[in-house]
C-alpha cells in the first residue's frame, strides 16, 4: 500500500487537537504590530463592550494560533534534530505525506463566535478527500481537510476548509519560474530610488462608523499597503508560531523551488481582516473569509495590498 493509499484510508477520520496556550493580550499585540495596526476592539475593554462584545476580542484570523499544540512537552524527546523532519505548525505534521514538497492551495473560513482573553481552543480536523493529480509543477496529491475550533465549553468558534498540494516536482534540480504576482516590487526601476511606502496605522477615525446607507454596490475599496521585509515576514510567522522553513530560511525556500522565502497564508488572511476593519469600523463583523486560492507567492521586497468590490 502506498502512502497516498494510506491517506485515502483515513478519509473521514477525525484527528483531535488541543491548543497549547490561552488567548492573551501579548499574542494579539505581537501579531498586530507586524501590520502596524491598532484597533480599540483588540486592546480597549470599554470600547469592545460598547460595540457588542464581552471584553477585548481577538482578530478572527488569529484563531488557528490558539489551536496549535506545543512543539515540545515535558517528557518528550527533543524534536530539533539536524536531519529530522521539520515541524511546520500545521495539522499535516501529524500525517505521513508521501512527497517532498507541499504548498497551500486554497482556504475558506467561517467565524461563529468571538474569542476573548483567557479563552482556550480545542477541536478536530477531518480529512475530506485525497486526490492524485499531475500539474504543471509536478505530480502529487491534493489533500483537503476541515477543522473545527471550539472553546473548552463546546462553543463553536470557527470552521476552516483547507487544501494542500503535496507533490514531487517534475525536475527537482531546477527551480520552476513563478507566475507573476499582483504585488509590486519595492526595488524601483533601474536608476531610480525605491518609492517609500507608508502603511502605518495613522488617521483611522474609529468614532465615525460605516453606516448601511454609506455602502453602495460596485464600490471599490483598497486596504493599506504592506511593505514586506525579511524582518517583518519572520516576525509574522513568529507571532503565528508557524515555523515552516520556507517562511524564514532562504536555503529552505530555494530547496523547495522558490526564489526566496514566502509570506504565509495566515499573514494574507490578517491583511484582509485589518484592511476590512479599517473600512467597516468597530460595528462590522467578519463572518466568512474565502474561499480564496493562492495563485502566486509573495517575497521580501514586495508590497502587497488587499482590495475588494462590494457586490451586494
Amino acid at each position: 500500500m502506498t502512502a497516498a493509499d494510506e491517506l485515502r484510508d483515513r478519509v473521514g477520520e477525525k484527528i483531535p487537537f488541543r491548543g497549547a496556550d490561552a488567548v492573551t493580550q501579548n499574542d494579539i499585540r505581537r501579531k498586530l504590530e507586524v501590520f502596524t495596526f491598532s484597533c480599540p476592539l483588540h486592546d480597549d475593554e470599554a470600547a469592545a463592550k460598547a460595540n457588542g462584545y464581552l471584553g477585548v476580542v481577538a482578530p478572527v484570523t488569529m484563531t488557528p494560533l490558539w489551536g496549535l499544540p506545543p512543539y515540545w512537552a515535558p517528557g518528550q524527546p527533543s524534536p530539533y534534530l539536524v536531519d529530522g523532519q521539520e515541524m511546520t505548525g500545521n495539522i499535516t505534521d501529524t500525517l505521513a505525506l508521501p512527497f517532498s514538497r507541499s504548498v497551500n492551495v486554497s482556504s475558506e473560513w467561517q467565524y461563529h463566535a468571538p474569542l476573548y482573553l483567557g479563552d482556550r481552543l480545542q477541536g478536530t480536523t477531518t480529512i475530506i478527500s485525497v486526490e492524485q493529480k499531475r500539474t504543471r509543477v509536478g505530480t502529487g496529491i491534493f489533500l483537503q481537510y476541515e477543522s473545527e475550533y471550539l472553546k473548552v465549553s463546546g462553543e463553536l468558534v470557527a470552521r476552516n476548509r483547507n487544501t494542500v498540494f503535496n507533490y514531487v516536482p517534475d525536475d527537482a534540480s531546477e527551480p520552476r519560474p513563478e507566475s507573476g504576482i499582483s504585488a509590486r516590487s519595492q526595488q524601483g526601476d533601474r536608476g531610480r530610488s525605491p518609492r517609500p511606502v507608508d502603511d502605518a496605522d495613522t488617521g483611522v477615525d474609529w468614532n465615525t462608523p460605516l453606516e448601511f446607507d454609506d455602502v453602495t454596490v460596485g464600490a471599490q475599496v483598497r486596504g493599506p499597503a504592506l511593505a514586506l521585509t525579511y524582518q517583518r515576514m519572520v516576525m509574522n510567522i513568529a507571532a503565528d508560531r508557524m515555523c515552516s522553513g520556507i517562511h524564514h530560511s532562504a536555503a529552505a525556500a530555494h530547496a523547495a523551488g522558490l526564489t526566496d522565502i514566502i509570506f504565509n497564508t495566515r499573514g494574507l488572511e490578517a491583511l484582509f481582516e485589518t484592511g476590512l476593519r479599517r473600512w467597516m469600523g468597530l460595528r462590522g463583523r467578519l463572518v466568512q473569509l474565502g474561499p480564496f486560492k493562492m495563485s502566486a507567492s509573495v517575497h521580501p521586497g514586495d508590497v502587497v495590498q488587499a482590495r475588494w468590490t462590494v457586490t451586494g
